[in-house]
C-alpha cells in the first residue's frame, strides 16, 4: 500500500466480518447452551465473550472448542485478575476448560491469592 492511501477495506470492517463468522461457529458445538447461574459465571461469560469474540457462550462450552489457545488463556487470566483481584494462571484456564469449572477454581481464591 502506498503511503498516504487508506486500505481498500477498513481493518475494523474485516474484524467485524471475522466476528460474524465466529458467531455462526458457536452453533456447531455439540454442547447445549447453558446460561450463567450466578454473577461470577456471568462475569466469566463476559470475559470469554470479549476475548474469544463470541456473542453467546454457555458455562459448559469448551475453551479449546471455541478456538481458545494459550495466548487467549493468558488474556482471560489477566481479565480475571483485573475484575476479581485473584491471580488465575494460564494453566488453570487451560486445565479447567469450561466456565463452570473455572468459576469453581476462582471461588476458592481470596483477593491477591494465586491459583496453583
Amino acid at each position: 500500500m502506498s503511503e498516504g492511501r487508506a486500505p481498500a477495506v477498513p481493518p475494523r470492517m474485516l474484524e467485524n466480518e471475522e466476528n460474524e463468522k465466529r458467531l455462526r461457529d458457536r452453533y456447531v458445538l455439540d454442547t447445549p447452551l447453558v446460561p450463567a447461574r450466578d454473577s461470577l459465571e456471568a462475569t466469566l461469560v463476559d470475559i470469554w465473550a470479549e476475548v474469544l469474540h463470541f456473542d453467546r457462550i454457555g458455562v459448559h462450552d469448551d475453551f479449546l472448542e471455541l478456538e481458545g489457545d494459550s495466548l487467549l488463556a493468558m488474556q482471560v487470566a489477566a481479565r480475571i485478575h483485573d475484575r476479581f483481584g485473584v491471580r488465575v494462571t494460564m494453566r488453570t484456564v487451560l486445565d479447567t476448560l469450561t466456565i463452570a469449572a473455572l468459576a469453581s477454581a476462582v471461588r476458592t481464591l481470596q483477593p491477591g491469592e494465586r491459583a496453583r
